[in-house]
């Protein structure tokens, strides 16, 4: 688990992403997105999974929100930094892409 700096570095990019998916038109809210990241990383930005069958295939999710390097590099917000395990980067790539098929207000 994340130190309190770590941990109010997360929730910073949490609200960054809140911001940039708001402008462009991305539903979530700041509380949906700490929900979800707490549920799939615990607040680990170099947490990596590697057990899954993406992981099986060589290539692990990682970071935040558990984005595969494909995906981010295929579907890379503007106004993000490049990189899988940049903060805001992953989170609002992963809600962006995923969000028409798997709502990110999610209980």
């Amino acid at each position: 688990m994340p130190g309190v700096a770590a941990h109010a570095d997360h929730l910073r990019r949490i609200r960054e992403s809140s911001e940039i998916m708001a402008a462009k038109g991305v539903p979530g809210t700041y509380e949906d997105l700490r929900r979800t990241l707490m549920r799939e990383s615990g607040g680990d930005l170099d947490t990596t999974n590697g057990w899954d069958a993406n992981a099986q295939n060589g290539t692990p999710s990682e970071g935040l929100l558990q984005v595969i390097q494909p995906a981010f590099g295929a579907c890379h917000v503007a106004g993000t930094p490049r990189g899988v395990r940049r903060g805001t980067a992953p989170v609002t790539v992963t809600v962006s892409v995923t969000w028409p098929q798997v709502p990110i207000v999610q209980p």
